[in-house]
């Protein structure tokens, strides 16, 4: 996988083909609303490269990646710059996401989204245990992500659903603010 990431193949799965249009709009929606909740001091972006490790080289695009903004322009990131990484996997028994990678190179928080039977997103959380350099199974979400680490965020997953128009509204909200440049902060 690293060799085809150098040679510009990053979007594309093992197989060679790109994830359907709904996964990379389920994550570019997730990535909105987590932007939007990480404060000025943390970015949130899709199509990110994160090397894992030089030796053997080993980098990985997750769907979603949570970093510290005053490291935007260092490419590819490194794990101690990111602070949650997020996986689309689709539905199906291979749905299980590779958050062991991401552990052992010391990224503090995982996320898994699945998609439920109902359609709506089903979101495992994951806690970085430092000593071990695995993640311990944190919380499992439905309808509303509230939690207080890597920074507080509360998102309702039906909002990222691919086409949900929220009752009452022209459109959806995010896929609105999706649609909106962000704005450039002088300061």
């Amino acid at each position: 996988m690293d060799r085809r990431a150098a040679r510009g193949h990053r979007d594309r799965r093992r197989d060679g083909r790109r994830p359907p249009e709904r996964h990379r709009r389920r994550a570019r929606l997730l990535a909105n609303a987590l932007d939007s909740a990480a404060g000025p001091d943390r970015n949130a972006d899709t199509g990110f490269d994160v090397r894992l490790h030089d030796e053997p080289l080993t980098s990985l695009r997750p769907d979603v990646t949570v970093y510290r903004a005053d490291t935007l322009d260092i490419t590819p990131a490194r794990p101690e710059h990111v602070l949650l990484v997020v996986e689309v996997v689709p539905p199906g028994p291979q749905a299980t996401g590779r958050p062991h990678r991401h552990g052992r190179a010391g990224i503090p928080f995982f996320w898994r989204v699945e998609q439920a039977a109902t359609g709506a997103p089903l979101v495992h959380t994951y806690v970085l245990d430092p000593a071990a350099g695995r993640y311990r199974d944190g919380e499992i979400f439905t309808g509303v992500v509230k939690v207080s680490a890597p920074f507080p965020a509360k998102i309702d997953l039906h909002r990222i659903r691919p086409g949900a128009v929220v009752s009452g509204e022209r459109g959806s909200y995010w896929a609105r603010l999706s649609r909106r440049p962000r704005a450039i902060m002088d300061g």
